[in-house]
């Protein structure tokens, strides 16, 4: 009787911890001298109750992507042999579990590539990881020969979209393209990084960095935001804990930046229907992963759901 009462009680729990509407909400109003929107962007800020939040708490923290590259924690290089254009291989050397992130962009190599999986690299461990390039015109060694140096943050929306849903190098190459030449920006080799080194665009990058970098460290339980520009939900992004939110904002804002820069307008959709939002794509658990799967992304690993993406 007590196994069979624990049992249930152990099933109650793991349903209320579900991502749902219940659990998670957008934050209603900013503090006091914060505003939510800049420029063509507003980031509502998604808040877990305790519920979530400790059904969660044993989701142990990572280090993200950027800082074990520029730490020499991590280091990813092409495959032996010459090196393939959809796989590079991570080596983690350092005692900590790293968070390679679905959509994250590292340059280098024989080209510049956006990483097509998410990975949990143990330390010590070395995978096969899958990725996409981004720099169709290039396929030689840099003054780096077949090391990844650096990551510029997140691929643009259409592109994370295109690796994730249709799983397809050639849209990846072609929404690249699209978003060069609508920042009328040239790239000999067609590389997506040229965007972020371009000086008109990177200056309006820096204004959005500015007002919305670390905005949302200091409100306690926020694990997601929903990202407006226009009258569109353009993005929303939701972690396991706000640690994993938290060190994987900073690329995900490039690319909610990078559309808005693109293809955005003031935003006009307020906090309200941005819960709206939330309650239409956490109505129920049971048909999250479909629903996700039709415009973004899940990451799951030993069972538990550890990000949810809507591009």
């Amino acid at each position: 009787m007590r196994s069979l009462t624990a049992s249930l009680v152990l099933l109650s729990l793991a349903s209320q911890a579900q991502y749902n509407s219940d659990n998670l909400k957008v934050a209603p109003e900013a503090p006091t001298g914060i505003t939510y929107s800049w420029g063509k962007l507003a980031i509502y800020p998604v808040v877990a109750n305790a519920v979530f939040t400790q059904a969660h708490s044993t989701v142990g923290e990572t280090m993200p992507l950027s800082d074990a590259i520029t730490k020499g924690a991590l280091k990813i290089n092409e495959q032996a042999g010459g090196g393939q254009v959809n796989s590079l291989l991570a080596t983690n050397t350092s005692r900590d579990t790293i968070y390679l992130m679905q959509g994250e962009v590292v340059t280098g190599g024989q080209q510049d590539r956006m990483l097509a999986q998410d990975v949990l690299l143990a330390p010590g461990q070395s995978v096969d990881i899958a990725a996409f390039c981004v720099e169709h015109g290039r396929w030689s060694a840099g003054a780096d020969g077949s090391k990844f140096t650096a990551s510029t943050g997140v691929g643009a929306q259409k592109m994370r979209k295109a690796a994730a849903k249709e799983k397809d190098q050639g849209a990846v190459w072609e929404n690249v393209a699209g978003y060069l030449k609508e920042n009328e920006v040239s790239a000999p080799t067609g590389t997506f990084n040229a965007l972020r080194t371009d000086s008109i665009f990177s200056t309006e990058m820096q204004g959005y960095q500015n007002h919305f970098s670390g905005l949302y460290n200091a409100r306690p339980g926020v694990i997601g935001v929903v990202v407006v520009s226009g009258d569109k939900v353009i993005g929303c992004d939701l972690f396991a804990t706000p640690g994993m939110f938290q060190n994987a904002f900073e690329g995900l804002l490039t690319a909610y930046a990078t559309e808005a820069i693109s293809n955005g307008a003031e935003p006009t959709l307020d906090a309200a229907e941005a819960q709206h939002f939330i309650e239409r794509l956490l109505v129920d658990e049971d048909g999250l992963e479909k629903r996700v799967n039709d415009r973004g992304s899940m990451f799951k690993e030993k069972g538990r759901t550890l990000r949810v993406s809507y591009f």
